[in-house]
């Protein structure tokens, strides 16, 4: 991982000094003792100085290789996992150069920015405090700034400590609830094949630590690093630090609790090697790194957003539809697919001068606890139970209960869970809820929750727009769920269900979801479909419900008749709807039109039709999509013209004295989809609406079923 801005020169040291070879590793057989310190220091710093001489063009590991096997001590030179160049000796000792060190030349006017290893929080006797360290391994000038996390950690009841890296810090990782690896990283096999992520640390190398970590050297856990350390643009040092695996780290005690997090602001910690080792790890619930070499400056941009996520704070540039709580490890990895600021770049990646893609993973280690395991308690939802004047709230708490309160207020807990808290209806109608869980040390010793808006709904009833009562065999209409009272509360899902008949919702017998709307597609023959419709709350709980019996018909007509029409030429005012009838065209003798005929409410004659729509359309031609005029009184209908006739005896279209009558002097008819439909009929969809000079209207629609 590079400052920022800043080029580093790191080199990598393995001392091992003992006999053999790496097996099927492609190494070759090592020499004991064939190789003096004297040499492999010189060589060391042929190859060091062949680095810096380099520049950063695309060259560089070319030109590192080279001076490598250009040293008559050197066996094998050559890329390792991590695409940096390494040198094995006769002895079996090798060098390692970080060449991502030197992908960005440094910017004028840089400071050091230094994290000082300080504690935030104190324990206050609990029974298990929240632990979170923020291990700084950079050096020198743009090194990342880590004291806005821990503050941010803090401030939420974190017990946060930023801590040097150094090569003894392992012993302050015990127990943690998160831990922030930000370092230089790098994968590299060892002599037997075997994949190692390295850190840098700032313990310098001596030779009391030499001696202190001879083992630990020799088992490949530890390696040395040269780093080129930068106190302003231009001027450095150049100074030798161990690097230590992730094994190294929990042999020497660090360790998880259940549903920590472990990130990594590190070059190559999201590799397989990382990855594998994650999932060595017991408790942790949420692995993160990237997987190349990032820039270091997008690395930090990438950091301070997953951090403001996790907490919750939701300011972090860009914003996204988050939710109202801090988020899971499955949420963060979708929240990074956002778009950088003024990048085509998303917030999980990041392009290095070498044109060089890295991407930042986040990862659920196997046996990973539970996926909606978020850093801090998460209000996510609050649900009003009118039966029994009690409110859900629902997110994601621990399983250590504390206070809940209203404006400050506190609320009686009913019972607690890690997902739902019930607690009594509060006093106020709208307010801040907080949650507080124990077992982190803050000033009051909880670790707090996200601020969250808790708003009484207020009372309401639903109902389904249409109120569709007949629609004919396998047709689709939309319905939709709009409050007949009140205001339906936000955050409300929807779930519809067929109960009897097989019609669908969605292409299912049942639905559930958060938009109001849905396709309906009735049952594919004549009967009965009830759909249920219930209004759910953020806790799953029904607050209001509607149910709606649909008639299956081979055909409907639903009309309403209104104003001064004279009631011996029109039926009473009202609304009619039928679902008997049928459809079929008549060329007129004339052969200058072809009608068809839509009837509905046919008397048991067969003969008295009791609503009949004529409509003139091109000879030979069938129904298409189209709008047609009202005939004028006294004419035939032809091509583009329509009819209404409506028997005054609505419920008895066979009484001798109904009388079958033109409506209107003016209006419109729209046919706004024709579908084709099994064994040759058609199905088209119509609206009307025909006027009286002397008032009165008649608008209507229906489906009609031409039979061929």
């Amino acid at each position: 991982m590079r400052l920022l801005g800043f080029p580093l020169l790191v080199i990598f040291l393995l001392s091992l000094g003992c006999g053999g070879h790496g097996g099927g590793t492609g190494l070759p057989a090592f020499v004991e003792g064939s190789v003096t310190d004297a040499e492999f220091d010189a060589a060391a710093a042929a190859i060091s100085q062949a680095f810096q001489d380099a520049g950063s063009g695309e060259d560089v590991s070319d030109s590192v290789l080279e001076a490598m096997r250009a040293q008559p001590k050197v066996v094998l030179a050559r890329l390792n996992s991590s695409s940096q160049p390494v040198a094995w000796f006769q002895d079996g000792r090798k060098l390692i150069v970080l060449v991502d060190s030197l992908l960005q030349a440094p910017p004028g006017g840089s400071g050091a920015a230094r994290s000082v290893a300080t504690d935030k929080g104190a324990t206050r006797n609990l029974v298990a405090g929240k632990k979170a360290v923020l291990l700084s391994g950079f050096l020198g000038a743009g090194t990342p700034d880590l004291a806005s996390l821990q503050t941010q950690l803090a401030d939420k009841g974190f017990e946060a400590q930023v801590v040097d890296f150094t090569a003894e810090a392992a012993s302050s990782l015990a127990g943690l609830d998160l831990l922030m690896a930000s370092s230089h990283g790098v994968v590299d096999e060892t002599r037997t094949g075997e994949q190692h992520l390295y850190y840098s640390t700032t313990t310098e190398v001596t030779p009391q630590g030499n001696q202190l970590y001879r083992q630990q050297l020799q088992d490949e856990k530890m390696v040395k690093c040269v780093i080129r350390v930068f106190s302003s643009p231009g001027e450095y040092e150049t100074k030798t630090f161990y690097g230590v695996s992730q094994a190294y780290l929990r042999e020497r005690g660090m360790s998880f609790r259940p549903g920590a997090f472990w990130l990594s602001n590190a070059c190559h910690s999201a590799e397989p090697a990382g990855l594998a080792f994650a999932d060595t790890v017991p408790d942790l619930t949420g692995y993160t790194g990237w997987s190349g070499s990032p820039l270091n400056i997008t690395a930090n941009e990438t950091t301070a957003f997953v951090f403001d996520r996790l907490l919750g704070v939701f300011t972090a540039a860009p914003t996204d539809p988050a939710p109202p709580g801090p988020v899971t490890i499955p949420e963060l990895a979708d929240r990074l697919t956002v778009k950088r600021p003024g990048s085509d770049l998303r917030m999980n990646q990041s392009r290095n001068t070498k044109n060089l893609l890295a991407d930042y993973l986040v990862y659920r280690p196997s046996g990973a606890a539970p996926a909606n395991q978020t850093l801090i308690p998460s209000i996510r939802s609050t649900a009003f139970n009118s039966a029994d004047d009690t409110v859900t709230i629902s997110g994601y708490f621990g399983s250590e209960q504390g206070p809940v309160t209203l404006n400050g207020t506190i609320l009686n807990v009913l019972s607690w869970t890690e997902t739902d808290i019930v607690v009594d209806k509060p006093a106020a109608k709208t307010g801040t809820l907080l949650v507080r869980s124990i077992g982190a040390p803050s000033a009051s010793g909880f670790l707090f929750s996200n601020s969250f808006l808790y708003q009484e709904p207020e009372p309401f009833t639903i109902t389904i727009s249409p109120e569709l009562a007949i629609t004919t065999p396998d047709t689709i209409r939309s319905l939709t769920a709009v409050a007949a009272t009140g205001k339906i509360p936000a955050n409300s899902r929807f779930r519809w269900t067929v109960t009897s008949g097989t019609g669908r919702i969605n292409g299912a017998a049942t639905v559930t979801g958060t938009n109001p709307t849905v396709e309906y597609r009735s049952a594919p023959q004549v009967g009965t479909d009830v759909i249920k419709l219930d209004v759910l709350n953020q806790a799953g709980s029904v607050i209001s419900s509607k149910t709606l019996s649909v008639a299956i018909s081979q055909q409907f007509m639903a009309f309403t008749v209104a104003g001064g029409w004279d009631p011996s030429k029109a039926p009473p005012n009202g609304s009619y709807q039928y679902g008997d009838g049928g459809s079929s065209y008549a060329d007129d003798v004339s052969e200058t039109a072809r009608i068809l005929f839509v009837s509905s409410n046919i008397g048991a004659t067969d003969q008295t039709i009791g609503a009949l729509l004529t409509i003139g359309l091109t000879p030979g031609s069938t129904v298409k999509p189209g709008t047609w005029t009202k005939v004028a009184t006294g004419q035939q209908v032809s091509v583009g013209l329509f009819q209404l006739t409506l028997a005054t005896d609505q419920s008895d279209p066979d009484d001798v004295d109904s009388k079958q009558n033109a409506m209107g002097d003016t209006g419109t008819l729209t046919i706004s989809k024709v579908s084709p439909l099994s064994n040759g009929r058609t199905a088209f969809n119509y609206t009307f609406s025909v006027s009286r000079t002397a008032g009165g209207t008649v608008t209507g629609s229906g489906t009609g079923i031409i039979i061929p």
